[in-house]
């Protein structure tokens, strides 16, 4: 007999983790307003449609932050709850 396995998800964590992941592409000089660049906040939107509209309000919040050359890492110490 076959069991399921059952993985729970936990998708505000996952979230959490984009945004610092993406964060540290920036730190690293990458460009994530390049349209060739996936970042994290993307591909965590492709794969986990529920929270695609969070992960595109904080992808554009860092470009829009990087693009004022202001400092943004507080801006994101807490993820909101969707």
């Amino acid at each position: 007999m076959s069991q399921a396995i059952t993985k729970i998800i936990n998708l505000q964590e996952l979230l959490s983790s984009a945004i610092q992941e993406t964060i540290a592409m920036t730190l690293q000089g990458i460009d994530i307003s390049d349209p060739s660049v996936i970042t994290p906040l993307e591909w965590t939107a492709n794969q986990y449609p529920e929270i695609a509209p969070s992960c595109n309000e904080y992808l554009i919040e860092l470009v829009k932050n990087l693009t004022n050359s202001t400092p943004f890492e507080d801006s994101f110490s807490s993820v909101n709850e969707f």
